[in-house]
């Protein structure tokens, strides 16, 4: 997992694969969703950082990226391949 809030850090977190929220809209209609794989780890990953925690807060190993894996923005390009190959050996 990683974050563009802080460029180049990368580490393997445990998240559920499922997940199941209730919420209200803006019009006060209770909304039911399930969310599974990777748009699960997204949304607990967000409602972490509502809480004010980083994924590094949860991180056991923390892998820092090269800086040929950084846009010249600072992010990390999280679909390209290098960045790929990177992450699965690092993992």
């Amino acid at each position: 997992e990683g974050c563009i809030s802080i460029s180049r850090v990368f580490g393997s977190i445990e998240r559920f694969g499922n997940i199941r929220l209730s919420f209200k809209d803006i019009y006060g209609k209770k909304i039911k969703i399930s969310l599974v794989g990777f748009l699960a780890r997204i949304l607990q990953h967000e409602i972490d950082h509502t809480n004010g925690i980083l994924f590094i807060d949860k991180v056991k190993k923390i892998i820092e990226a090269p800086k040929e894996f950084v846009m010249p923005d600072g992010t990390p390009p999280i679909f390209s391949l290098e960045s790929k190959k990177f992450i699965n050996q690092a993992f």
